[in-house]
C-alpha cells in the first residue's frame, strides 16, 4: 500500500467517501499477507515521521486513528468494505465518533505525547469495537 493522494493521506477532517468501496472485491477478505502488511504497520513511528516532516497535528492526530482502526478492524476480519464503511461521511462515520472522544480525553499529538495520543486512540476505538460486538 503506497499513499497516492494528499486529501486521503493525511486528512484534516475525516470525511472520506471512496468510490471503491462498493466494488465486489471490497467484500472479499484480506489475504494472509495483506492481514501480516496492516499489523506490521508501526503508528508511532510514522507518526514521528509525519510530524518531523511538518504534516500538521491534527492530520497526524487522524493518521493515527485511521491506522489504528484499520489494524483492529482488519484483525476482527472486517472487509476493505466494512473499514471503508467506518469512515464514510455522515452519522456512521465510526472514526470521527472515535477521534471525538480521544480529543475530549485529552489525546495530544505532539512529539513527547505520541505514545499517549496513541494509547487513548487504541482504547477508544476498542471500546468502540467492543459496544459494536
Amino acid at each position: 500500500m503506497i499513499p497516492i493522494d494528499h486529501t486521503y493521506c493525511f486528512p484534516e477532517k475525516i470525511e472520506t467517501y471512496f468510490n471503491w468501496q462498493f466494488w465486489s472485491h471490497a467484500k472479499k477478505a484480506f489475504s494472509q499477507e495483506t492481514l501480516d502488511y496492516i499489523s506490521s504497520i508501526n503508528v508511532l513511528s510514522d507518526a514521528e515521521t509525519l510530524i518531523k516532516i511538518g504534516i500538521d497535528e491534527k492530520s497526524v492526530f487522524n493518521v493515527i486513528g485511521a491506522t489504528l482502526l484499520l489494524q483492529k478492524m482488519a484483525k476482527q476480519e472486517a472487509s476493505l468494505f466494512q473499514i471503508a464503511s467506518a469512515v464514510s461521511p455522515g452519522k456512521a462515520n465510526i472514526l470521527v465518533n472515535i477521534l471525538q472522544e480521544a480529543e475530549s480525553r485529552n489525546a495530544l499529538v505532539s512529539m513527547p505525547h505520541l505514545d499517549r495520543a496513541i494509547c487513548i486512540i487504541s482504547s477508544c476505538i476498542d471500546e468502540f469495537l467492543k459496544e459494536k460486538s
